[in-house]
């Protein structure tokens, strides 16, 4: 299907700074994008919102919600944009941020029905103190030796001493609780996660969590190693964090200063296992990719062409299609899209420049997005003010099909 952008900004009044969040809600099937509102000299105005489609209004089908306003949450910080996901085990959704002024608490704002607000700190023990951006995920599987559903949240933040730490919720007792994990040297980036977790395989470490981040090698400021922590389900009281270095392990080229933060998923139709990140030094980006042979590297820019900029690029798998989706701002200031079939390879066909043919606002930011329940794909990114415009802060939505 062809593709279109749509201001929202224009629909709703409301700009952003830093970058967006963005997840699909399963049922009713919402689109949700949060991030914090931008004032007028372009400073961060500490609230958190929400731009939400619920397809009821017949003009547009997005909605504006403060959320800081509605739960009189703490405000926000002025380093970054919040993290947020659906919570599938209790139908909830979260937003988790570090707020201002309160010397690196941890902040969640729920929705169950209404929006509420919850210090993640306090309620994990007075957890140790964030001093970056921390990032939520759920982790649920089927534990097929308990013949049970395991439901829970994680956040997961850089500390003060250099380590990374963990919050977790789970539905047995409904609690926040927390933990130091292990083996991380010199973190340098923010951490982000993904979830191994394929529903119907009788082997039960095929159930793992995935935390990834950036470390400097053997303490050297200027080189970068992709690392990974993972969980995996082993069997009853046999579970344990293990760590690994995906640079060694794939020999792919060290990051530096700069460089993004790497992005994790599982390829739901070939079960395995894709990193992807953008790296300053040549301009390239790379996916380093797991199968049963063990962990390699493909770098994207050399069978595609075409050259990233720095940021976390936007990747997932679209079941509909059978594709395997990654999409970046290009040093052309370009939105660009490679894809390509279950069981291929990459090729230079299978890719498309999105903005350029539409005439959409530059962007400023990644891409944030998702492919909805009618198998439609929606990207959200804030615009830069090249001229001819002069739309800094708004949000742009690109989606492949017309409604």
């Amino acid at each position: 299907m062809p593709w279109r952008f749509d201001n929202l900004t224009t629909q709703l009044g409301r700009r952003a700074v830093f970058g967006l969040s963005a997840f699909a809600q399963t049922f009713p099937h919402i689109r949700h994008v949060f991030f914090q509102g931008r004032n007028a000299d372009g400073s961060g105005d500490g609230h958190i919102h929400e731009f939400y489609w619920d397809g009821i209004d017949t003009t547009t089908g997005w909605h504006h919600n403060d959320l800081t306003n509605n739960t009189h949450a703490p405000l926000a910080a002025d380093i970054g944009f919040p993290s947020s996901y659906m919570f599938k085990g209790s139908g909830t959704q979260h937003v988790i941020y570090q707020g201002l002024g309160d010397a690196g608490r941890i902040n969640e704002l729920w929705w169950d029905g209404d929006w509420h607000h919850n210090d993640l700190t306090s309620a994990a023990g007075n957890a140790p103190l964030t001093i970056g951006l921390p990032f939520g995920y759920e982790y649920s599987f089927f534990d097929t030796i308990g013949q049970r559903n395991i439901i829970s949240q994680r956040v997961v933040y850089h500390t003060s001493d250099n380590r990374l730490h963990l919050l977790y919720w789970v539905g047995a007792n409904r609690h926040w609780h927390h933990m130091p994990l292990p083996g991380v040297p010199g973190v340098g980036s923010r951490p982000t996660a993904y979830v191994f977790s394929v529903q119907g395989q009788a082997i039960q470490g095929q159930a793992s969590q995935r935390v990834l981040y950036l470390s400097r090698d053997l303490g050297v400021e200027d080189i970068l190693h992709v690392h990974e922590l993972t969980w995996n389900e082993q069997g009853l009281n046999n579970s344990n964090w293990v760590p690994n270095d995906l640079t060694v392990l794939t020999g792919a080229p060290p990051l530096g200063p700069g460089d993004s933060d790497p992005v994790g998923l599982m390829h739901d139709l070939e079960f395995t296992l894709h990193v992807f990140y953008g790296r300053e030094q040549d301009r390239h980006l790379y996916e380093l990719y797991w199968n049963d042979s063990g962990w390699h590297v493909n770098d994207l820019t050399a069978t595609m062409g075409v050259q990233p900029v720095g940021g976390r690029p936007l990747a997932y798998v679209h079941l509909g299609q059978g594709t395997l989706n990654i999409n970046f701002v290009a040093t052309d200031g370009h939105i660009h899209a490679l894809w390509r079939d279950v069981g291929t390879p990459w090729n230079s066909v299978n890719q498309q420049n999105l903005t350029m043919p539409l005439g959409a606002p530059p962007p400023l930011t990644q891409p944030v997005g998702f492919v909805f329940q009618d198998l439609t794909q929606h990207m959200f990114y804030i615009a830069d003010n090249s001229p001819p415009f002069s739309r800094i802060g708004d949000i742009i939505e690109l989606t492949d099909a017309d409604e």
